[in-house]
């Protein structure tokens, strides 16, 4: 079930509620693994329309119970149903009980934004170079801009003439219009897709967790729980503590930035489109740098020797035993040397750790040489074979500093060590919007949480490198 999440790619919460409704219900595997894309679809919706965790979870228990046998491609589809009648229930229409198509119609509201910015984004994405399909907007996907616009301003009761005026009519947030949440809803979906594909190279090597708000929160530290005490003869089990090092946990901050549309630049529906694009890049663009810069802040505090951690030692320092004591060249002897240490870990409580070494993260500099040093090499006797041919992931980041410098990491999938959290619900950045006030348009905002912070020191080493 891990596995069929995590080739979802779905958050722990997610997960969680796919795991737990699939034993509760006695699913197969198999069956866990068709309805896994529909868990992703169903997470994808409620980033874009701001659901709360008590209707995702709600969400999710129905998409479990209607897809139940049903072919791979249905719980995607029911996942954009199920939310279209959830967010029409929040309109005052009546909900859908039970569906098994994605035939519904939705007229106004925020189904009918749901639907068009679908149309919007399929049309967005292949402008950008993106692979999106149409799901609930398929019957708008050959809709102009200003067709949609028309549609929208009838169904707030609006009576535009022309397309111009449609798009006079529609753009506006207080026109009753769900024209400008179409668009919002259309380069939000861009945008997360976009993000996902060009996420910076520093992401494989950090972990993803959930923050349900803004507050500073140390992580919690399992070190040597787990490892059961001697029981005295009395029978006495001895307790352990949970939260016993306490370093700090990655805590959210709040990114933004404003991107203004004329009403004028919306009427030309070519021009329009390639302008949204044009934002939609730059959202994109702008997104992943800023992720970069929040991943390496950690990294690369203190000249290179990273964040402080509780203990006032910098992340890497000789006390830590993950830093080399003699910079050295890029080699195979140098990588074992880093290995050795990194297995040599110890815990709280003297406990082995036994981290196994993952990845190898270099600057572009380093690139070749590691690629050379983790190949397979057609040995002729044993003394030539590279120990670490085909054992290493190369992640080559161009934010790193140092051309020099470079660092061997166990999997932050299963060992704690950089860490980047965000709001629950937010794992990409997504866009609001609002009536412009300096320009007679509208003003989409880009806007995102995220922070990021080392919790452990023993799964990372580093060689400052000659």
């Amino acid at each position: 079930m891990q596995a069929a999440a995590n080739a979802a790619k779905l958050s722990a919460t997610m997960a969680n509620l796919l795991t737990e409704g699939a034993i509760a219900r006695g699913l197969s595997i198999e069956a866990v693994t068709a309805i896994a894309p529909g868990m992703a679809k169903l997470a994808e919706h409620a980033a874009t329309f701001s659901l709360d965790q008590e209707a995702v979870a709600k969400l999710a228990d129905r998409l479990l119970t209607e897809t139940m046998g049903k072919g791979d491609e249905a719980p995607e589809a029911m996942a954009n149903v199920l939310v279209m009648a959830e967010l029409a229930s929040r309109d005052g229409q009546s909900p859908v009980t039970r569906v098994a198509t994605v035939g519904a119609s939705w007229d106004h509201g925020h189904g009918l934004a749901a639907k068009m910015g679908d149309a919007i984004a399929t049309r967005l994405g292949q402008r950008m170079g993106l692979k999106m399909e149409p799901t609930m907007g398929a019957e708008m996907a050959n809709l102009s801009l200003s067709d949609m616009a028309m549609h929208s301003a009838r169904a707030a009761g609006l009576r535009p003439g022309t397309a111009a005026e449609a798009i006079r009519m529609a753009s506006g947030t207080h026109s009753g219009s769900d024209f400008p949440f179409a668009i919002q809803n259309g380069l939000s979906a861009v945008l997360a897709k976009g993000f996902e594909v060009a996420k910076p190279a520093i992401a494989l090597a950090a972990r993803q967790v959930e923050a349900v708000d803004y507050r500073q929160r140390n992580a919690v530290r399992l070190s040597a729980s787990g490892m059961p005490g001697l029981v005295n003869e009395g029978g006495e089990v001895n307790y352990t503590t949970v939260n016993e090092k306490g370093e700090l946990a990655a805590r959210p901050d709040d990114y933004a930035n404003i991107f203004s549309v004329s009403r004028q630049a919306l009427q030309n529906d070519s021009t329009a489109l390639g302008l949204l694009a044009d934002m939609g890049t730059k959202m994109v663009q702008g997104s992943v740098g800023r992720f970069r810069q929040v991943l390496l802040a950690p990294l690369l505090a203190n000249s290179g020797l990273g964040q402080a951690m509780t203990d006032t030692l910098t992340l890497f320092h000789a006390t830590h035993g993950n830093v080399a004591g003699t910079a050295t060249a890029l080699s195979v002897t140098s990588l074992s040397t880093a290995r050795t240490a990194m297995r040599r870990q110890i815990g709280l409580k003297g406990e082995i750790l036994a981290l196994e070494p993952s990845a190898l993260l270099v600057p572009p500099e380093l690139e070749t040489t590691a690629q050379q040093l983790v190949a397979q090499l057609l040995a002729t006797k044993t003394s030539d074979v590279n120990p670490f041919a085909n054992g290493l992931q190369i992640i080559v980041e161009p934010g790193l500093t140092s051309a020099i410098a470079r660092y061997l990491l166990a999997d932050p999938t299963r060992y704690d060590g950089l860490t980047f959290a965000y709001l629950e619900g937010q794992s990409a950045p997504s866009v609001e919007t609002r009536d412009g006030w300096n320009t007679l348009g509208m003003e989409y905002r880009l806007v995102w949480a995220v922070g990021a912070a080392f919790i452990e020191t023993a799964s990372w080493y580093r060689n400052a490198g000659v």
